[in-house]
């Protein structure tokens, strides 16, 4: 299973933590600046942009991917305990869209393991995902529970929150100053320099390949495991970076076909359908 985590950003690089020279041939790019640079699109750089607004921020997201991309495939599906809560507490009208896409709890608490979705079932594993099953003196730990929302539609529901965030900035826009979020602007280099005002150069293409310049004074990497900008700094990956391999499937059913009829009824339902080769 793919799980996001929402609870911090991965990396963040700061010019007066690692000084690099700036690289040459720059001065024929478009320059523009701002304070913050999100590079990623994703569930956390979108949460990331909404938290920023929050604190009058200014920011750019770039995402190298176009906005049907990000938008159409499923990807991850669990939002943990802790995301949720973030979620409440900071953007709650995302909060009440997470619940009002989720299906009922009871159609995907289980995880069930078998040799194919309708054949053989070797065990299933039931989460209480509404914490029903606490002792009735013990109170839950949290007023939330875990959420069960396709990655594309958690997406979809964080960009909308953060693009009318940041049209109701009282941000400049006056002298090159820029902010917002961009989709199909691929970062190509980061270089840091003894700027006081902003000490960190971002350079990007958009989908043109134009090249332009962004000096901006924090760079926060949110473009996953196989950050881009993680292996532009040098940043290694600490411990085991293959503990599993899985192929994940996701599928739509037709009404009236065999396998829509079996997974409605409620002894198939499953959040995941865990499928072993009986060759291997």
């Amino acid at each position: 299973m793919i799980q996001y985590n929402i609870q911090t950003s991965r990396i963040i690089l700061h010019a007066k933590r690692r000084m690099i020279k700036a690289e040459r041939g720059l001065s024929t790019a478009i320059t523009e600046r701002t304070n913050i640079v999100i590079i990623g699109g994703g569930p956390t750089g979108l949460l990331l942009s909404n938290l920023l607004s929050s604190y009058n921020q200014q920011h750019v997201l770039l995402e190298a991917r176009s906005e049907d991309q990000v938008m159409s495939h499923p990807q991850a599906h669990y939002i943990n305990l802790r995301s949720m809560e973030i979620l409440r507490h900071c953007v709650p009208r995302v909060y009440s869209g997470v619940l009002k896409g989720m299906a009922p709890a009871d159609t995907w608490e289980h995880f069930r393991f078998g040799t194919s979705v309708l054949g053989r079932q070797l065990g299933k594993v039931r989460h209480d995902v509404e914490g029903k099953h606490y002792d009735q003196n013990e109170n839950h730990p949290s007023p939330c529970r875990v959420g069960h929302l396709a990655q594309n539609k958690f997406c979809r529901l964080l960009l909308e929150e953060a693009r009318e965030r940041i049209a109701s900035l009282p941000l400049s826009r006056m002298d090159g100053q820029l902010e917002g979020i961009f989709f199909q602007n691929q970062v190509k280099s980061i270089s840091a320099h003894e700027d006081a005002k902003c000490p960190v150069t971002v350079v990007y293409a958009n989908e043109d390949a134009v090249e332009k310049q962004i000096h901006c004074n924090f760079v926060v990497a949110c473009d996953g495991s196989r950050s881009q900008t993680r292996q532009q700094m040098g940043v290694d990956m600490e411990g085991d970076p293959e503990i599993q391999h899985l192929l994940n499937v996701h599928f739509r059913t037709t009404p009236g076909t065999r396998l829509h009829t079996a997974l409605q009824d409620i002894d198939n339902c499953g959040m995941l359908h865990f499928v072993y080769n009986q060759q291997c």
